[in-house]
């Protein structure tokens, strides 16, 4: 499409806050997540690797509804825009059968009435359809001046899952002989702005030996999210600020409560991952979970014809719906489907 503690908040405001759309302020449920990072404790020469999620996001510029039905890759408005709007931002469809979509802006039009996205938008929107605007998450908005306290010789990686080609960047600061303190590329690029895409989990190659932290502040993220699922690996997160179950359902589909479901397995390849028997003659998707100790737990979806019954189970035939997804987690879903997209759910609130 486009390209621990647990959280604390204040239950009380956020049942207040969910469902705010005022175009004029809007104020988001706030919290705080604890991510551990693996530390290399058998001193492999590889590292110890965590993949870990950007769950929280950061504060809505705008929040308010079209004022003529969407087409093309345009949303109109009928007052003007606020000036923090701006190209390069992430504008997002909320409420409706398509909320979850997302895109980035590439224009806002002189007038402030309207943005263009880099992707059409559905069709079939109404002239009515809520949408939100707020900024990505970077690299240095979500690991700040390196609040895990990385080492140079560690890594922070990001997987493109169209190209399946892996980016990586270290902390390097003036004493290492950086310009600035900063996250850079092997080749010295300044790459503290590179775009955390909704939905998308990071990498952290860790070398040093020791366990380490950190803890994300930001906003809790009321919507669902479109996630893209490429051919080949992809890194992904549902962006729960509560986590989630593997399988399972939830008592309103599309809300999920830490009780819920992710709802990555819809029983449709174009919207969930591909189904199979575990051994492989079906040729379904694997999830993958990368534990604290560097093993894996692998995860496959049954296809009921192959194996009777539907849910998820590793490959020694052991029911894992129950497989808590953390808030903190990201994962990997190694598609061997073509390319289809997941609409993770919301998080449900307690009211």
């Amino acid at each position: 499409m486009k390209y621990k503690l647990p959280l604390l908040v204040g239950l009380a405001s956020l049942a207040a806050l969910v469902g705010v759309q005022a175009q004029t302020a809007v104020t988001d449920p706030v919290g705080y997540i604890t991510i551990p990072i693996a530390g290399n404790s058998s001193a492999s020469a590889f590292g110890a690797d965590t993949l870990i999620s950007p769950t929280l996001i950061g504060k809505t510029e705008f929040a308010g509804t079209v004022s003529v039905a969407p087409s093309g890759s345009t949303l109109t408005v009928a007052a003007a825009l606020p000036a923090n709007v701006v190209v390069g931002q992430v504008a997002e469809l909320k409420g409706g059968a398509k909320e979850g979509f997302w895109s980035t802006v590439t224009a806002v039009s002189g007038d402030r009435l309207s943005i263009t996205l880099a992707d059409a938008v559905p069709a079939g929107l109404a002239a009515t359809q809520a949408f939100t605007v707020r900024a990505h998450t970077t690299i240095a908005s979500y690991l700040g001046t390196n609040l895990p306290g990385l080492g140079v010789s560690d890594e922070v990686q990001i997987l493109d899952g169209a190209s399946q080609v892996v980016s990586s960047v270290s902390w390097f600061t003036v004493a290492d002989g950086a310009p600035a303190d900063g996250w850079y590329d092997s080749n010295a690029n300044d790459k503290g702005n590179t775009v955390i895409y909704p939905g998308s989990a990071v990498k952290i190659r860790r070398r040093a030996a020791a366990n380490t932290s950190f803890v994300q502040t930001g906003y809790v993220k009321t919507t669902k999210t479109e996630v893209d699922l490429f051919t080949g690996d992809n890194w992904v997160t549902p962006v729960l600020a509560v986590g989630a179950k593997l399988g399972g359902t939830n008592a309103v589909p599309g809300e999920a409560t830490a009780a819920g479901s992710i709802e990555l397995d819809t029983g449709n390849v174009l919207t969930g991952v591909k189904r199979g028997a575990g051994d492989g003659s079906l040729g379904e998707d694997n999830v993958i979970f990368i534990n604290s100790n560097q093993t894996t737990s692998t995860f496959f979806a049954a296809d009921p014809v192959a194996v009777g019954t539907t849910g998820w189970f590793d490959s020694n035939a052991t029911s894992f719906d129950s497989f808590t997804v953390s808030e903190y987690a990201g994962f990997i879903v190694r598609r061997t489907a073509a390319p289809g997209v997941w609409t993770a759910p919301k998080q449900s609130i307690a009211q």
